[in-house]
């Protein structure tokens, strides 16, 4: 073989060798601020959470809402100062969160948790939270809500388990796709009510008042696009010199629509104020339902009478949800008693 050959085919081998070396080895090694991070004890029972603010100024909270954890865990939130995939494509180097004494291991979870990043920056293009890869080199998009709220850009996610997590410029498609299979799972969440209430009208009118609703949300997670029906149920028994006067009122709501997300503030702590602040997050929507009410009584037939907006608010406490009516010229009905469950296996 000439000089020249083996030369060129010395480099041949050479560059093959390097593009090797490129495609095998990983990104950075992910390191942790030791001095930034926080720990708390987080009640399966109860709400709770941790917040850091990093070095570069992303202000990340993770929040366990009320019986996420399978039990009482002590975590540690730690931001990381050279993450994985460290690449002009990422935005926030993001976090590792593990239960303490595990040696990396996350917290055990009954639901998700939730994930809030706020950066005060407004932030252009297609951008998501994402779960870093164990091998250092891929990740995952993670499906994610992008509020902006002045100069300040929130980013909220629900996760199923923990890595490391960051925010990363992303594409179109891999947002699709990541909804679509979140979108796959083979569980919905319910929002149901079959409660009552009684109470007493101005006249004296004693009122039973009974609801039956259900709204479910296929997308995969808690928050999202809930889509069912309401029936609203009013029985009042008026004593009168002759004899007892009865009437209901029902009404229906055949389509109820609404967007819940979540509420996450501070909380307040029993006793001295701790090191770490509190947090609560919650489901919550708002919105109005469209009922057509009709009237019975015993002396006249059933007889539809109008279409009534009813105004509402609903927030949910771990597999408990509330919610209240402001029906107009009528005082407020606050039900107390739904259920806030997963259906079908996760």
């Amino acid at each position: 073989m000439s000089k020249t050959r083996f030369g060129l085919v010395f480099m041949l081998g050479f560059f093959v060798f390097l593009g090797l070396v490129g495609f095998s080895v990983s990104g950075p090694e992910a390191r942790q601020d030791a001095q930034l991070a926080v720990e708390q004890v987080i009640s399966a029972k109860e709400s709770g959470g941790l917040s850091i603010v990093t070095a570069d100024g992303a202000d990340i909270s993770v929040i366990f809402p009320e019986q996420s954890l399978e039990k009482d865990t002590a975590i540690v939130l730690r931001p990381l100062t050279t993450a994985p995939l460290n690449d002009k494509e990422l935005v926030v180097k993001g976090f590792q969160i593990e239960e303490k004494g595990k040696g990396g291991q996350g917290p055990r979870l009954s639901s998700s948790a939730v994930i809030r990043i706020a950066l005060k920056t407004p932030i252009t293009g297609d951008v998501s939270i994402i779960k870093y890869a164990d091998d250092g080199k891929n990740y995952e998009v993670i499906p994610t809500l992008i509020e902006v709220e002045g100069q300040t850009t929130i980013f909220t996610a629900e996760v199923d388990a923990f890595s490391g997590y960051g925010i990363r410029k992303v594409t179109k498609q891999q947002i699709q796709d990541a909804a679509d299979k979140r979108g796959k799972r083979n569980f919905t969440w319910a929002i149901e009510f079959k409660d009552s209430l009684k109470m007493t009208a101005p006249d004296g009118t004693q009122v039973n008042m009974t609801l039956d609703m259900t709204a479910v949300n296929p997308s995969g997670s808690m928050g999202g696009q809930y889509s069912g029906a309401a029936t609203l149920v009013s029985t009042g028994v008026k004593q009168t010199d002759a004899i007892p006067f009865a009437a209901q009122a029902t009404m229906k709501a055949s389509q109820v629509k609404f967007k819940a997300g979540w509420n996450i503030q501070l909380s307040k702590p029993k006793g001295p104020p701790p090191l770490v602040p509190p947090l609560k997050a919650d489901l919550r929507a708002k919105g109005t339902m469209k009922f057509a009410m009709s009237i019975a009584s015993i002396i006249t037939p059933e007889t539809e009478v109008e279409t009534v907006d009813v105004p509402f608010e609903l927030f949910t406490s771990g597999s408990r949800a509330v919610i209240t009516f402001n029906i107009p010229g009528a005082q407020a009905l606050k039900f107390e008693n739904g259920k806030f469950t997963r259906k079908g296996k996760k």
